[in-house]
């Protein structure tokens, strides 16, 4: 018979050897189970690849050839814009604040007036700033240096169609406004005063800069001007295209823009005078593309294409109806891209990034709601280039199964692209059998190529909910998220 203190001894050892077997058998912290996310490219891959018109101008090629091959079927031919742009650079603000600077000798002077009248409200310099409030009445009170400006006992100016404008081109001067980052020297601005719920008093006020195509040029922040000049020249003439096409649909797009483009992402990147300043000595560059190609405009059909563009497509671009679901258009076809590495200057022809599956699985819920425990990702539908298309994306859930856009996904996982494939990583710990729990880099259906291009309406180039991703004013292009 055993003693109670045996009896005690062989109990602790038991337990010991159980808590030991339990340990040995549990996942090790930090070992989780994760993805690995590969990808080509970095945009929504139509249309032209800056990084890949880079490559095509070291081989050779000029700006045109270059657009053409881009483009399918399309023209480069001249027309005239025939009126200013209207670039939306703030809106709905309940005040603006602008501050005057001098761009030539003896400059710095802005100056405020009423649309149509030409009776000066005030003026202002270098070292003075002058404040736009949105009235509830309508037009905006003006305020310089912290002082408000009335005029022949009227404290309020101007109204939704005939809005406060600043002057400052003939003076020489270049105009900051707090918030922007850049400054804008050419044409004039105008503050429009509208209604909304969204500003104190039930008015906003919008700022649009006016100025002629070719100023609005010269301030597209796309690629450095350090580039190849048969890839400044390609860019130079989509951008104008892009314009001129806006121009032609919409001369007022209304509340809250009043304008034809915005000056980010949603249309193009416009960074007026930061583009000459921070261009040093390649300044020359980029405007030698602009006048060089003055008036040059890409066309099919007769009509301005929308010439959408974005910094990398990866190796081959996609059709525009893979990505968005919107009307296939003939001149927005995938086609192959066989110098988007750019002799090794692109840093996003292919990435990839990895995350725990437990991020995966709450980013995908957050984005297309709740789905219970993630089983499965099977791509099933992709385009030519091997981007997933509209639905094409299968998530599996424990409680839910349903079909995503991979430009959706694109979104909610923070990617750079819509092509895109998932590898999981498992838990080094973890049992073979323990999980059903997988993602697939293959699909059930092959590369959907276009069909023949029936007539059909002219699409919006940019949806509001899918911004046409471009890249920013930098030595590397990067797209912004959308635009």
């Amino acid at each position: 018979m055993r003693s109670s203190t045996s009896t005690a001894r062989y109990s602790f050892v038991a337990t010991v050897v159980v808590a030991l077997l339990v340990l040995a058998s549990a996942p090790a912290l930090g070992a989780s189970k994760s993805v690995k996310i590969r990808g080509r490219g970095w945009g929504h891959g139509i249309g032209m690849s800056q990084y890949g018109a880079f490559g095509f101008a070291q081989h050779g090629w000029g700006g045109e050839r270059i657009l053409r091959h881009y483009y399918t079927g399309a023209k480069v031919v001249k027309r005239s814009p025939g009126s200013p742009i209207r670039v939306s650079m703030l809106q709905g603000r309940s005040s603006i604040t602008i501050r005057p600077r001098a761009k030539a000798k003896d400059g710095g002077l802005v100056v405020l007036k009423v649309k149509g009248n030409k009776t000066k409200i005030v003026g202002a310099r270098p070292g003075q700033s002058l404040r736009l409030e949105a009235a509830s009445t309508g037009g905006a009170r003006i305020f310089k240096n912290g002082n408000r400006i009335r005029r022949e006992g009227r404290g309020v100016f101007g109204s939704t169609k005939r809005p406060v404008i600043a002057r400052y081109a003939p003076h020489g001067t270049q105009v900051d406004t707090e918030g922007k980052g850049y400054a804008v020297a050419h044409g004039r601005m105008e503050f429009v005063s509208y209604s909304s719920s969204g500003c104190s008093g039930g008015k906003c006020l919008s700022q649009v800069a006016v100025l002629g195509l070719q100023k609005y040029l010269y301030g597209l922040g796309e690629v450095p001007s350090s580039w190849p000049q048969q890839t400044l020249r390609a860019q130079a003439m989509a951008g104008r295209t892009y314009a001129y096409s806006k121009m032609r649909a919409s001369i007022n797009r209304g509340i809250p823009c009043f304008c034809s483009v915005y000056d980010s992402v949603a249309d193009q990147v416009y960074i007026g005078e930061a583009k000459r300043t921070g261009s040093g000595s390649y300044w020359k560059n980029w405007k030698k593309a602009v006048d060089s190609t003055n008036q040059k405009v890409i066309l099919s059909g007769g009509d301005p294409i929308v010439a959408l563009y974005s910094s990398s497509s990866g190796g081959h671009t996609e059709s525009n109806h893979i990505v968005w679901g919107s009307a296939q258009e003939s001149y927005l076809r995938g086609v192959k891209d066989p110098y988007d590495r750019a002799g090794g200057a692109n840093p996003n022809f292919r990435w990839s990034l990895t995350m725990p599956w437990s991020s995966l699985k709450a980013k995908l819920a957050n984005a297309f709601g709740s789905f219970g425990r993630l089983k499965k990702l099977v791509i099933v539908r992709k385009g030519v280039s091997g981007r997933v298309a509209v639905n094409g994306l299968k998530i599996v859930g424990s409680k839910r199964t349903f079909r995503v856009s991979g430009w959706d996904t694109r979104s909610a996982l923070g990617l750079k692209d819509t092509w895109f494939r998932f590898k999981v990583i498992p838990a080094t710990t973890l049992r073979s059998g323990a999980t059903s729990e997988e993602a697939s880099d293959e699909t059930t259906a092959k590369p959907l190529r276009p069909s023949p291009a029936p007539q059909l309406p002219e699409p919006s180039p940019t949806p509001t909910k899918q911004p046409s991703p471009s890249p920013s004013p930098s030595s590397t292009p990067s797209a912004s998220p959308e635009s």
